[in-house]
């Protein structure tokens, strides 16, 4: 897995945005010959917040939403 992070930030002395990009970083080394190098890679939070983000993305995309599951009916409803 890599990434690369991205932030906007609005700039209230412009009509324009700060925009930030991380250069590409990834969990382990690309090469096995490759020393490792803590600066190319992402560090042990960053990895766990992108899993816990990768698997809120692929509950949203099967329906399930903080409001409830869209495709459940609530208690006390019929199908």
């Amino acid at each position: 897995m890599g990434a690369v992070l991205s932030a906007v930030m609005e700039l209230e002395q412009s009509n324009g945005v700060l925009v930030l990009n991380t250069p590409h970083k990834t969990v382990e080394m690309l090469t096995e010959t490759a020393e490792p190098n803590a600066k190319m890679l992402l560090t042990a939070e960053c990895i766990e917040t992108l899993e816990m983000l990768i698997g809120e993305a692929h509950e949203y995309v099967k329906g399930v939403r903080a409001q409830g599951d869209l495709f459940t009916p609530a208690v006390g409803e019929s199908a």
